[in-house]
């Protein structure tokens, strides 16, 4: 695993070595949840929302999720953003376009506030001695130069309170539908999103065709439920089919031959098929996909080759 350990960038931590110590239990610990989940109340965003600014790339599903409300919710002249490379395979991790590193794809910019190469110098200038994972999405806040969040969820729900009431505004978390979307989310999240990367990473053939098993289990039920209404929640898009979307559009072209999901295509199930290509007519959404980044982050990333010799001499078989 990559990341940061008292301010120092490690291209690989081994933590089955430092796990000697109880201090460094705690240091694996760090790298286990997102490192800064601090909330900024819906008037104060509403009011300063040029204060802010995020760090994403098109390529992660989680980034892509704040890309999506932001773009649902028409804050693209409002709330800044720079987007790093989709290759997170070298040895700095996620990087950004420099006029001695440029990026061959669409959408990749600079860090427009400091014109930093990597993400990770971004972590330590919010905390000189800052340890754990380096990720994205980020929300960063432009006044007091520090880190308001890493969180996803956190950061799409910040966006939709303050502004998703707006008559221009889509609200994607509806005062009516709050406690189905939770529901709804819980299960998309544990069952879904973070399911494809259990298969993706099993260590054991029981493992694999467990998780296999149980991910396929749950779009099976995500796709009997779509065939009685257009979204996850009833009529219209909620925070629900944004969590599906960015698991959905990235399973046939990076999940499907990368992690060996592959005991069907999204496009073998006809309703979860036929909501893809409802939020694909969506231009707010369609504008945010690029396929050939998630084909760069996840068959070029080390961290993704999946079926690996085990120790008995055997290799993970997909079923």
């Amino acid at each position: 695993m990559r990341g940061l350990v008292a301010g120092n960038w490690f291209r690989q931590i081994n933590f089955e070595a430092l796990q000697q110590s109880q201090t460094d239990k705690t240091l694996a610990d760090q790298f286990s949840f997102a490192g800064y989940r601090n909330w900024v109340e819906p008037s104060v965003l509403r009011a300063q929302p040029e204060r802010y600014h995020l760090y994403v790339s098109y390529a992660c599903p989680f980034a892509h999720r704040v890309i999506l409300m932001r773009a649902l919710l028409g804050l693209e002249k409002v709330i800044s953003m720079s987007v790093a490379d989709p290759y997170l395979g070298g040895e700095q991790g996620w990087w950004f376009q420099t006029p001695t590193q440029a990026s061959d794809y669409d959408g990749v910019t600079p860090d427009e506030l400091y014109s930093a190469s990597y993400l990770h110098t971004i972590y330590t200038k919010a905390d000189a001695a800052y340890t754990g994972r380096v990720t994205v999405p980020v929300l960063w806040d432009k006044q007091a130069e520090t880190i308001v969040s890493n969180d996803s969820a956190a950061i799409m729900r910040m966006l939709n309170r303050a502004f998703g009431s707006r008559p221009s505004g889509t609200d994607l978390y509806p005062d009516s539908s709050r406690s189905a979307i939770d529901e709804m989310n819980r299960f998309i999240v544990e069952n879904i999103n973070l399911g494809v990367y259990r298969v993706g990473t099993a260590d054991s053939q029981t493992a694999y065709e467990s998780a296999v098993g149980e991910l396929f289990e749950a779009l099976h039920h995500v796709d009997s439920w779509l065939k009685k209404q257009p979204f996850l929640v009833g009529e219209q898009i909620t925070e629900s089919d944004c969590l599906l979307f960015t698991t959905g559009i990235r399973f046939d072209v990076a999940y499907y031959p990368v992690l060996y999901t592959s005991l069907k295509r999204w496009s073998d199930f006809p309703n979860l098929s036929a909501h893809l290509q409802r939020m694909l007519a969506v231009e707010a959404i369609s504008a945010t996909v690029k396929l050939d980044h998630y084909r760069k982050h996840y068959f070029d990333d080390d961290a993704f080759i999946n079926r690996r010799r085990l120790p008995n001499g055997h290799f993970i078989i997909p079923l």
